[in-house]
């Protein structure tokens, strides 16, 4: 029928808070002074005020555990809208968007994981019936899909800033579970995506014949913080305690981390 419209609206939704118990292998008590059981005679003045970072241990000598509320959100929406123009002319609307919360734990209770993802599609379309035999479909897009992985690092001053004004970096210790929020984060990947189309498809009795054309220009801007706030990497307790590391890495204050890429398909 001419002059027809039909609307269709769907919402999900999820709330999920899911308790999980960490367990960590940190530093003794008895390696946490001067002449202690690490083998450093002497703690190193620029190490000490790392150690109270760690928590004490709270099974045997060198486990912690700590308990967890792990909070997972999902919302899911999509609206369309189709219109009969004329018995020749329909079209359709349509708009959906996902969004996605998870906040992870990691070794230590002070610092934590957060994924996050929204993804967006809309359609506009429309359908011509120039005679019985030929029609023509025309349809614009726009797609954005985004993924993004951020740290909740709190720790923040001139004695624990690897970079300068960042917070607080990664050690990776041997025997020692890793310390740090995500050593790969701040992380944002989108992707724009717009797309044109048209087809035309012609049925002659017992044949048809379609040809038509889809053009495609992507947007890529991402961010990449890789050792962003630094990652120093030490053998052992007793090369840590003595500030010994093996290796520290570090990007440079004032570097540009992102990029933008852009092309077409045809």
């Amino acid at each position: 029928d001419e002059d027809r419209t039909f609307y269709y609206v769907v919402f999900e939704g999820l709330k999920q808070q899911l308790g999980v118990t960490k367990i960590s292998t940190t530093f003794p008590l008895s390696v946490r002074v001067d002449g202690g059981a690490g083998g450093a005679p002497q703690i190193a003045p620029v190490i000490k005020p790392f150690l109270p970072l760690f928590p004490v241990p709270n099974i045997g000598t060198n486990q912690f555990t700590f308990p967890y509320t792990q909070p997972t959100d999902e919302w899911y929406g999509q609206v369309r809208v189709d219109q009969n123009i004329s018995s020749s002319d329909t079209m359709f609307v349509r708009y959906t968007v996902d969004d996605d919360l998870q906040v992870l734990p990691t070794s230590y209770p002070q610092f934590l994981d957060e994924r996050r993802t929204r993804n967006q599609y809309a359609t506009i379309s429309d359908d011509h019936l120039f005679s019985p035999v030929l029609l023509n479909t025309a349809r614009l897009s726009f797609s954005r899909t985004k993924l993004a992985g951020l740290p909740i690092d709190p720790i923040t001053g001139p004695e624990f800033s690897f970079v300068p004004g960042l917070p607080v970096g990664n050690f990776t210790i041997g025997g020692v579970s890793a310390f740090g929020a995500g050593s790969t984060e701040p992380s944002i990947s989108m992707q724009n995506l717009y797309t044109i189309s048209d087809d035309v498809c012609l049925t002659k009795t017992k044949h048809a014949i379609k040809m038509g054309t889809l053009i495609n220009h992507f947007r890529q801007p991402k961010y990449q913080g890789t050792n962003y706030r630094g990652v120093a990497v030490f053998a052992g307790i007793p090369q840590f305690l003595q500030a010994q590391a093996q290796s520290i890495t570090a990007v440079s204050p004032g570097t540009t981390i992102d990029r933008d890429y852009r092309f077409w398909t045809l």
